[in-house]
């Protein structure tokens, strides 16, 4: 995953490998250490072939869906019997353990991990009697005020429906007499269910012809409640005179909190489960280079504008779309959120999602049983005017960064591949296939190949592995196969399978991985943990597997104040020794309260490559139109450096270049001011490389500054 900067708390970046797929200065940076070429004449030359990157992502808990199997809550690996996980946690007694773990679970490989969102359970009979397995969630355009413009569809038979036809199945629509229609709803697209099994959707522009129901405003937030199909309005967001409304919407079992991002402002909205207001978020104004609002705009610009919106269980981040700037990539963006739910900290960039024409705005991102997230774009024309076949659902696996394995894995009709709708979701369920909206599934004009009879415009069921309609189910969401409803499809939900909705209750996050500086080697581990078991937490506990190269001290780290208490965080930070730079290392992190255990996860984090760690202290302009730059150096490796090379791109010099030392381990270094000719304003990037007696040991890497721009020599 590409990232926003981060700097470490002191400010100081270590020099670190290229990572193919890492965007630059995204986070603090090691000088690798090349392999030596002697062996028992001691230490040779070194190798300098292979030259390190700029920046990599921040090392992040790899929980164990990055693995081949998945997880239960807790994030303890599914398939370890009972006896292996009391293993792991060395010389604790089987009281520890999850009260959801059994050895019959452990059995289970495809165990999914968390899940959040609660299938409804209206008690209306024409629901209650017909729906009795898994569901759909959908909402889409109605041309009258009597149109459904909220569907739920019965998929418990989805095992065996028919492939690559119009699957029809049940469809519910709200209790009669006050069914989910546009005269109650308005035009809706965002959609999202809470671990209660109530529906909330959101107003929006996105449809051709804009429509609010009388007294709404735009930014409406409404609730349908889960037992009785009843309309309320949740929340009322603010909007400008002429309303963007809003953008899409998420629940968040861990944090209990709805996020809503509004097209109209750029703002994200933290709201709890009252509907209050409790944070907010600007995308826009976070940026390295702010994208204020234009309050006398409808639509906030361009680049700060959000729509598709996710919690991440997995790393306790929320992850939004950002609507890219003509001529860019949409970007997937994450910032992370404290226990109660509140935004913290910067943002992250996650993955630039690349286009395949003109960028199309992401309106719908999902994470899936493995840790896989989908994102669907929605052909747009502009702002408000729907477009089609120009959009696509892409999944990206998880890693120290995501990764795009397969552009092609999910498409709609062959002969119209790229025509996402703008929703997806994972159905969690044992078999369960991937859902998306998509426009002209079927479609009865050449270039179908073969020729197709009827129009299917609605939601596509493709396996996990993936496909195109020649493969999946599709169901057509008007029940009008004699005609296409094109543009008029909006987001789609899978509930979680029954007793999956339930909030985690505890976390782990990684909050950094670091090189010691003082030269004796090992690594700082800082990382958070979050109890949400509603007990108080008296002990963190630390253990390495049975037999692992590396060690933890301390395994029971202090808890501030001496116990953490339900609902509140804490910041933690141990050594890691041993170990092999550049490898991940997994580990338990158990949480244990008064009375018996918490829960247990796994946490992975790789270990950097250690060398030295730079700083920049300063970068000036000089009147000539140089620049002058001081660096700092702090030797982490165990040798002693006699000998700093700087080694600028072409075009550039730096004077001087050559710095003969003597830093023992742990020692600093404060270069004098170095003349930087040649450079322009903005990020610079240059290759350094650190030296022990005889030129016999080295390690060398990238280090980079932004210089000012000098628009008047401003020497100071």
């Amino acid at each position: 995953m590409s990232h926003a900067s981060r700097i470490a708390p002191d400010s100081q970046n270590s020099i670190a490998k290229t990572k193919k797929g890492r965007e630059p200065h995204s986070r603090p940076l090691s000088l690798q250490r090349p392999k030596r070429l002697s062996t028992t004449l001691g230490l040779s030359a070194c190798v300098l072939a292979v030259i390190l990157a700029i920046c990599a992502a921040p090392t992040r808990v790899i929980p164990t869906w990055a693995h081949p199997v998945k997880s239960l809550p807790g994030d303890v690996k599914a398939n370890r019997s009972y006896e292996d996980l009391r293993k792991t946690v060395t010389g604790l007694s089987p009281e520890i353990l999850p009260s959801w773990y059994s050895a019959e679970l452990a059995g289970q490989a495809n165990a999914p991990t968390q899940c959040c969102g609660k299938k409804p359970a209206f008690s209306d009979p024409a629901y209650s009697s017909v729906f009795t397995g898994q569901v759909a969630v959908t909402t889409s355009f109605a041309g009258l005020g009597t149109g459904y413009v909220l569907e739920v569809i019965d998929l418990k038979n989805q095992s065996t429906a028919p492939i690559n036809v119009n699957y029809a199945p049940p469809m519910y629509h709200g209790p009669a007499g006050a069914e989910w229609t546009k005269a109650k709803l308005g035009n809706i697209f965002g959609l999202t269910l809470d671990n209660q099994g109530n529906i909330y959707t959101t107003a929006t522009t996105a449809y051709n012809g804009d429509f609010f129901p009388i007294g709404a405003t735009g930014g409406e937030i409404y609730k349908i409640n889960g037992v009785t199909g009843a309309i309320t309005v949740f929340q009322t967001l603010p909007q400008k005179t002429l309303p963007a409304a809003l953008g899409n919407i998420t629940y968040d079992c861990a944090h209990q909190r709805f996020y809503v991002s509004d097209m109209g402002n750029g703002i994200i909205y933290s709201l709890d489960t009252s509907g209050t207001i409790q944070s907010i978020w600007d995308h826009g104004t976070n940026l390295s280079t702010p994208i204020p609002d234009n309050p006398a705009q409808t639509f906030t610009p361009l680049g700060r504008r959000v729509w598709g919106i996710q919690a991440n269980p997995n790393d306790g981040r929320l992850y939004y779309a950002e609507w890219p700037k003509v001529g860019q990539n949409t970007e997937v963006w994450s910032v992370a959120l404290q226990a109660n739910g509140d935004f913290t900290g910067s943002a992250r960039r996650e993955v630039s999602v690349s286009a395949s024409g003109s960028a199309m705005p992401v309106s719908d991102l999902s994470f899936g049983p493995t840790g896989t997230m989908l994102v669907a774009e929605r052909s747009m024309a502009d702002e408000t005017t729907p477009s089609a076949h120009v959009s696509r659902v892409l999944e990206y696996s998880p890693g120290i960064t995501w990764t795009l394995s397969n552009p092609s894995k999910f498409r709609s009709n062959p002969n119209r591949p790229s025509s996402a709708a703008g929703g997806e979701d994972y159905d969690f369920s044992v078999g369960g296939l991937v859902w998306s909206t998509d426009d002209a599934l079927h479609y009865p004009t050449p270039p179908s190949i073969p020729v197709e009879s009827d129009y299917i415009y609605g939601i596509e069921g493709t396996p996990v592995t993936g496909g195109d309609t020649h493969s999946s189910v599709l169901i057509d969401l008007d029940g009008n196969i004699a005609a296409g409803n094109k543009t008029q499809l909006g987001d789609v939900e899978i509930p979680c399978p029954e007793g999956m909705a339930e909030p985690r209750t505890c976390a782990v996050k990684t909050d950094d991985i670091s090189c010691k500086k003082d030269g004796t080697g090992g690594y700082l581990f800082t990382f958070t943990v979050t109890n949400n078991t509603g007990k108080p937490v008296t002990d963190v506990l630390l253990t390495p597997p049975l037999n692992s190269n590396f060690s933890i001290t301390p395994q029971h780290p202090p808890l501030p104040g001496g116990v953490l208490p339900n609902g509140q965080s804490a910041s933690l930070q141990v050594t890691i020794n041993g170990g092999q730079p550049g490898k991940q290392v997994c580990f338990a992190v158990t949480l244990i309260t008064e009375d018996g255990p918490c829960c247990t996860v796994e946490v992975c984090v790789t270990l950097p490559d250690c060398c030295a760690v730079a700083t920049n202290v300063s970068a000036k302009c000089n009147r000539n139109g140089s620049y002058s730059y001081v660096l700092s150096i702090v030797n982490t490796s165990a040798n002693t450096i006699q000998h700093i090379y700087l080694y600028p791109p072409a075009g550039v010099t730096m004077t001087p270049s050559y710095f003969a030392v003597s830093l023992a381990p742990g020692a600093p270094f404060q270069t004098p001011p170095i003349t930087i000719t040649g450079a322009h304003p903005g990020s610079f990037c240059f290759r350094l490389s650190l030296h022990t007696k005889g030129m016999e040991d080295c390690c060398s890497g990238y280090q980079c500054v932004t210089l000012p721009s000098c628009s008047a020599y401003p020497s100071q």
